[in-house]
């Protein structure tokens, strides 16, 4: 809630924004192929500035490009009296909006030291130290990212807010259709292992496996700061914990509402000192860093191989065939897998879902219109597959593509998928050789 005294700073990278939409819209590569062209607006300027709003008074608005090719958003930035910093570009593509923002930040905390809250609109991890910088000097940090914000910065701040979930309220036409092709779905488990973390610290610090309910959601925030019960699909985090009764357990205590973990109640989690799985074998670590950037592996690891023939065939290896929805689709590749000796579980079916959902391979055509497969072809769509997983390793070139096949596919990874995880790994290596050496 907004308080009198609190005072709010905001600042936008702004080209980063607008950039990470186009792509988010059009696929990899929308917006490098309309570089220094006049740009159609994307970017909703109201939700992000009502969200602000909420911490306190905005004493500083600013955002930083090059404005000569976003003359359209003219109105609506003068309409919010946003200060504009015109950056030209520097060297190539590259403008020093993020260096430019930082000083400009550092500055203004001198100049302003009843400066409570500073929010950043940036969708990469630049901003890092700038976050752990304002924690330090006890300042609220708030990022507003896009889905190709590193994890790593998402915990560095205070709080996190995706940009899609601020413009989902927005009447604009951009922020409907971006909300409508760019959602990432999320698994329900996520937010049952975060709760599960959080109740057992607080029932650690009682000495038992009961928590106090109230003191969970705080908890969780702060162990996820962009933690939303709306990225699940529920209103509230009541309604969610009804959801995870499989795993959460309430009852009525002395004073407040506690929970606890099934498992610990029912004594089926593993004991202090017990037998539990192998956590530093290379495939644990691998998967590890996956879950850490918001990506599970199927337990079942035969769909890896398996589910993007079976989407091939249920679209007909065609980009214009139409599914109603992922539920369709959902049940046409479970029977497909049935057929083959192989349950696909709806959760794996999900985890894979999102996996291939952030390698752009699916059109979603608007509300009730249904969905297409953008790449219809099962050698590339099992590369774009590959792709995304090593993409979101920290340093891939330090992994042995036995151990990469291993984690991908299994203990059971044969030559052919081996051969296609080293392909892969070899071309993403030498992409980013070649963007270091543009750069430089």
């Amino acid at each position: 809630m907004a308080d009198s005294d609190s005072a709010v700073a905001v600042y936008w990278d702004f080209e980063n924004v607008h950039a990470s939409l186009m792509d988010d819209l059009g696929g990899p590569g929308s917006y490098k192929a309309v570089w220094f062209r006049p740009q159609e607006p994307l970017v909703d300027i109201d939700p992000v500035a009502e969200y602000a709003a909420t911490f306190g008074r905005i004493i500083v608005h600013r955002a930083y490009c090059n404005w000569q090719y976003y003359g359209r958003y003219r109105d609506e930035l003068q309409a919010h009296a946003v200060d504009l910093v015109q950056l030209f570009p520097l060297t190539g593509s590259k403008n020093g909006a993020d260096i430019r923002l930082v000083l400009d930040v550092a500055e203004d905390l001198q100049r302003h030291p009843y400066l409570s809250h500073v929010v950043i609109v940036a969708s990469d991890s630049d901003y890092t130290s700038l976050a752990q910088r304002c924690r330090r000097d006890g300042r609220f940090y708030i990022g507003i990212g896009t889905s190709r914000t590193a994890s790593s910065y998402k915990f560095a701040c205070d709080e996190f807010r995706f940009y899609r979930d601020l413009a989902a309220a927005s009447a604009s036409p951009a922020a409907v259709e971006l909300d409508a092709t760019a959602q990432e779905p999320v698994p329900l488990e996520d937010a049952a292992d975060l709760v599960a973390r959080a109740v057992r610290q607080l029932a650690a610090g009682r000495g038992e496996s009961w928590a106090r309910k109230a003191a969970v959601r705080p908890l969780v925030k702060r162990l996820d700061p962009a933690f939303d019960e709306r990225n699940f699909g529920f209103a509230t985090f009541t309604e969610l914990l009804k959801a995870l009764d499989g795993s959460i357990l309430e009852r009525k205590g002395e004073y407040d509402h506690e929970l606890a973990v099934r498992a610990d109640v029912d004594g089926t989690a593993n004991p202090p000192g017990g037998t539990a799985p192998a956590s530093s074998t290379p495939t644990v670590l691998i998967e590890r860093q996956l879950r850490r950037r918001g990506l599970r592996l199927p337990d079942e690891r035969r769909t890896m191989w398996s589910v993007p023939e079976l989407m091939v065939s249920a679209f007909g290896a065609s980009s214009s065939v139409i599914e109603p929805n992922f539920e369709s689709l959902r049940l046409k590749i479970e029977a497909g897998a049935a057929a083959r000796g192989f349950i696909l579980t709806e959760v794996d079916f999900n985890k894979l879902k999102g996996i291939l959902w952030r390698g752009h391979v699916f059109d979603v055509h608007g509300p009730g219109q249904g969905i297409s497969l953008r790449v219809p072809n099962l050698e590339q769509l099992r590369y774009r597959l590959v792709s995304v997983l090593l993409e979101h390793l920290a340093n891939p070139a330090d992994e042995d593509p036995a151990h990469l096949a291993e984690a991908f596919f299994g203990p059971s990874a044969t030559d052919e998928q081996q051969g296609l995880v080293s392909h892969v790994l070899q071309e993403l290596l030498e992409g980013r050789n070649q963007i270091q050496t543009a750069d430089s």
